[in-house]
């Protein structure tokens, strides 16, 4: 019985689902920090979009591009409330950062917003 509904529950997941999918979540964690990041981070929200795991959202607050960066802020400040209290702090601490040193204005404006609403 567990195994039809892990079965039926990959099926509503979509791509999401797959060991394909899997499989990236796995690189993009291995190219985390390096120079490679950006480039898998791209293909990966090409292939899957955006993801709705609270860890991975955070790796991503490290991509390149800073419309998708401004994309992950947003979802991540929607998901917010649910965290636990060392996710919540942790995602302060990142949005100080990028308050700090984000390269793209709009990035670091939206930083600055978020730690004063939260």
């Amino acid at each position: 019985m567990k195994r039809y509904r892990k079965e039926a529950d990959k099926l509503f997941m979509g791509k999401k689902g797959t060991r394909e999918y899997q499989k990236a979540q796995e690189e993009l964690d291995r190219a985390y920090g390096t120079e490679r990041f950006g480039e898998i981070a791209r293909a990966y929200l090409d292939q899957y979009g955006l993801p709705e795991d609270w860890r991975t959202l955070s790796l991503l607050l490290d991509h390149t591009d800073p419309e998708k960066v401004l994309e992950v802020l947003r979802t991540m400040r929607t998901l917010y409330e649910t965290r636990s209290a060392a996710e919540r702090q942790g995602f302060r601490s990142k949005l100080d950062i990028m308050a700090m040193t984000a390269s793209h204005p709009e990035v670091r404006e939206m930083a600055e917003e978020m730690l004063k609403s939260l």
